[in-house]
């Protein structure tokens, strides 16, 4: 029984040594890069965020099922603090659609190379907050 105890305990603190946190500057030099919806989400929403090192960000969406060309494009100034994502929008092609002004926030749960998982956390209005993944969108394609 002693020895399964040691075991446990040597495997969590194994597992929380594992557990690798990134700060918010890895989290933003991570996040630099263009991003869309992973295919397997079915969301009533498509859409293309590109983030850029010098903290500013171009994003396009558009209802799912229909062209490209009829998105709203917005750019915003964005920062991570304490894992959180804030974006604060500059422009928009739509204003009444997307204010100049509006400020979200994204609670990231993780990110790699090639995954971006957050959950939404503020701004979003009436909007279910379920957690979102996004994947990197490679250069070309």
């Amino acid at each position: 029984m002693r020895a399964l105890i040691v075991f446990l305990m040597f495997l969590a603190v194994a597992v929380c040594a594992a557990t690798k946190t990134q700060s918010d500057a890895d989290i933003s030099k991570a996040l630099v890069g263009t991003w869309i919806a992973a295919p397997s989400d079915h969301e009533p929403i498509q859409g293309r965020v590109t983030y850029f090192a010098d903290g500013h960000s171009v994003e396009l969406v558009w209802p799912a099922g229909q062209p490209e060309s009829t998105a709203v494009r917005i750019e915003s100034q964005w920062l991570v603090t304490n894992s959180m994502l804030i974006l604060t929008s500059v422009k928009s092609s739509n204003p009444q659609i997307v204010p100049i002004g509006i400020q979200i926030k994204d609670h990231i749960i993780s990110i790699s190379e090639d995954q971006f998982v957050y959950e939404p956390a503020e701004g979003y209005g009436d909007i279910e907050k379920k957690r979102q993944v996004r994947i990197r969108q490679k250069a070309g394609a």
